[in-house]
């Protein structure tokens, strides 16, 4: 398909070959998250699925969270889990010229009926 197309480097294109073989691992984890609706959801939901100890790539949770439609602002719905009483942290690391950054699940919560209303709610308080 023409809009499936990204003119890439060479250098680019292989990284990008290579990210998603590093996915292959993580396939049961994927599973548990990619089905849900809501794209906070399979968020939170990948987040839950490495644990409150894992370590989760900035690659994967935006690939998990555009695996139904594409989230150009993956980060803001990662964001607005803290409104949902989710709760996580980050690294930062240096892998050659590029910035990696890891999350990790500190707290979950139940998922409202409502989403994005208990946002807008919890959002301005």
């Amino acid at each position: 398909m023409l809009e499936n197309l990204q003119p890439l480097c060479t250098e680019c294109n292989h990284d990008k070959s290579a990210l998603f073989s590093t996915f292959t691992a993580y396939e049961e984890k994927i599973k548990q998250a990619a089905g849900w609706d809501d794209p906070r959801q399979r968020l939170g939901e990948l987040l839950r699925a490495f644990g409150r100890g894992g370590w989760v790539s900035s690659d994967l949770l935006e690939a998990v969270a555009s695996a139904k439609e594409p989230q150009d602002d993956w980060h803001r719905r990662l964001r607005e889990l803290r409104d949902l009483g989710w709760d996580y942290r980050f690294r930062k690391k240096r892998v050659g010229a590029r910035v990696r950054v890891d999350y990790q699940l500190t707290k979950s919560a139940p998922w409202p009926d409502d989403i994005p209303r208990t946002i807008r709610l919890n959002s301005k308080s």
